[in-house]
């Protein structure tokens, strides 16, 4: 009985999709190059125009957490703007995003 069990854990383990935790990789891919850079750690852009992109190698400094989740969820501006898009990822991607985001620091 004990070793079925095992058997069901890991099959339903290896059918469960990996989450990353690691920010720079949901960055990736959730594409927020076509918008942003991250000079520091050699992220760059795929913008149309590069000298537009924000690079947020400093972030970390500039914002605090609960800002960062407000602005990406378009509840507040930034100079009389609110984020570009809609954030692409759900909740928990967004809590890795911005968690990874407060360690960006110069």
């Amino acid at each position: 009985m004990k070793r079925m069990m095992i058997a069901a854990l890991v099959s339903l383990a290896v059918c469960l999709p990996v989450r990353s935790t690691d920010g720079a990789a949901v960055f990736k891919e959730l594409k927020c190059m076509k918008c942003h850079e991250v000079t520091t750690l050699e992220i760059k852009t795929t913008a149309k125009d590069p000298k537009k992109a924000t690079d947020l190698a400093d972030v970390g400094n500039q914002r605090e957490e609960a800002w960062l989740f407000s602005y990406l969820k378009k509840e507040i501006e930034k100079d009389g703007k609110k984020h570009k898009m809609k954030f692409k990822g759900d909740e928990e991607q967004m809590k890795v995003i911005v968690a990874w985001m407060l360690t960006l620091k110069k």
